[in-house]
């Protein structure tokens, strides 16, 4: 009686053992597999665009005639970090009129990896230290008033 409820304990132990190394998938982004960016034509307006596929994940930083639909499929383990396996992005190009000029998919395995730049930005103040901030405002409160 005891062994085979041993056995029973074991086997399920085992079982969420393994089960805890398997991988999770995670889309984020605009999902291009849904997507309807086939229907985008030349010559087709910016509302018309919205319409059909919806809002832009970002726009082009200086001027507003480039889209950009950026979705991603990352893999998870249950003790690592997310990993990029693939990212898709469907860029829109538009003419100075506001219409549509061309569309295209880039499909990247694995997406890039942008270094974060480590400089800081100085900013004009005071450099106050612990007993500053700690007695600062002592007799600067006043219950009168």
């Amino acid at each position: 009686m005891k062994i085979k409820r041993f056995i029973h304990i074991f086997v399920v132990t085992v079982a969420l053992l393994f089960s805890a190394c398997v991988k999770n998938e995670l889309k984020g982004g605009y999902v291009t597999e849904y997507s309807k960016y086939e229907h985008i034509k030349k010559g087709m307006s910016k509302k018309d665009v919205v319409a059909k596929i919806g809002s832009p994940s970002f726009k082009s930083t200086f001027d507003d005639k480039k889209w950009y639909y950026v979705g991603m499929k990352m893999e998870q383990t249950p003790f690592g970090n997310a990993e990029t396996v693939k990212q898709d992005t469907i860029t829109v190009v538009f003419d100075d009129n506001e219409a549509v000029l061309s569309v295209y998919k880039d499909s990247s395995k694995g997406g890039r990896n942008i270094k974060i730049a480590e400089d800081e930005t100085p900013t004009e103040g005071n450099d106050i230290g612990v007993m500053e901030q700690l007695l600062g405002n002592l007799g600067r409160f006043n219950p009168g008033n």
